[in-house]
């Protein structure tokens, strides 16, 4: 099968990120406080905050993404498998001609 849409691609590599945000979610307390405890002193508090203001948008930003590709991933497979997906672009019969969005293919 020749296409342009990777779902399984898509479905790990949402796995991934959503796994790896979760982890992010649970960690970066744990690292800011050592950071903190470790001799942050006020020379260092400059840089606490950046990694501080980078973790937690990561933490933030990553299991929303995770789910997101892991819909669309969902998303693909069902356009692919009832033929919503052209790999050319073209129109299919079903469509009517007047430029709307491809139909289902006929049996």
């Amino acid at each position: 099968m020749n296409t342009l849409l990777r779902p399984r691609l898509v479905l790990w590599w949402g796995i991934a990120i959503a796994v790896g945000g979760s982890l992010l979610v649970i960690v970066t307390p744990m690292v800011i406080d050592w950071m903190f405890v470790s001799g942050a002193t006020d020379e260092g508090q400059g840089v606490h905050a950046a990694v501080e203001v980078v973790l937690s948008a990561a933490a933030s930003v990553l299991p929303p993404l995770g789910a997101a590709l892991i819909g669309a991933a969902i998303v693909m497979v069902y356009l692919e498998r009832y033929g919503y997906a052209r790999i050319d672009g073209a129109a299919d019969e079903t469509a009517g001609g007047n430029g709307d969005a491809p139909g289902p293919r006929s049996a």
